[in-house]
């Protein structure tokens, strides 16, 4: 039971092998345009995790995917260097949330959300550069080849674990 008090009747959601939660969700909510201002109507929906089903589909065509791809990564800090990197690393396959809000949040904080989202880790991106929380830094050719495109950068870069990069 996720809290959402508007539906009305069954509530579905759908999984797959090697996924941790659900790819899609929804169910029956026959108030919710009334509820609004609209008039009465019947109404069942459902939404899809995207970045799950593209787990799902890996997971079953057999793909490598790295532990830490899976794992994901939360991205912080300037919200368009976080926003260009959160887009590097999801178009190398990787599970990235990225956080726009503009306000500076400690390092306990992103670490919250970051656990809250079940995500791994969390990134801090500047526009000069990034760095894990913990205080690593990236290295700046590690970075620009992120952000180039470079798959196999972003692997390493997810797959960091000590030092500078």
């Amino acid at each position: 039971m996720r809290g959402f008090d508007y539906y009305t009747g069954v509530r579905f959601s759908g999984f797959a092998p090697g996924v941790g939660d659900a790819l899609l969700s929804g169910g029956r909510y026959d108030g919710l345009v009334e509820r609004y201002g609209g008039p009465p109507r019947r109404a069942a929906g459902f939404a899809i995790d995207v970045e799950r089903v593209a787990l799902a589909l890996r997971e079953a065509a057999g793909a490598d995917v790295p532990a830490a791809t899976r794992a994901g990564v939360l991205v912080a800090g300037d919200p368009e260097a976080a926003a260009a990197l959160a887009a590097a690393l999801r178009r190398a396959g990787a599970r990235a949330v990225c956080r726009l809000d503009e306000r500076a949040a400690s390092d306990e904080a992103l670490l919250a959300e970051a656990a809250r989202e079940e995500l791994g880790r969390a990134l801090v991106a500047s526009r000069g550069g990034a760095r894990w929380l913990g205080g690593r830094t990236v290295g700046r050719a590690l970075l620009a080849r992120v952000l180039d495109g470079d798959r196999g950068a972003a692997l390493d870069l997810l797959g960091e674990t000590s030092g500078s990069g």
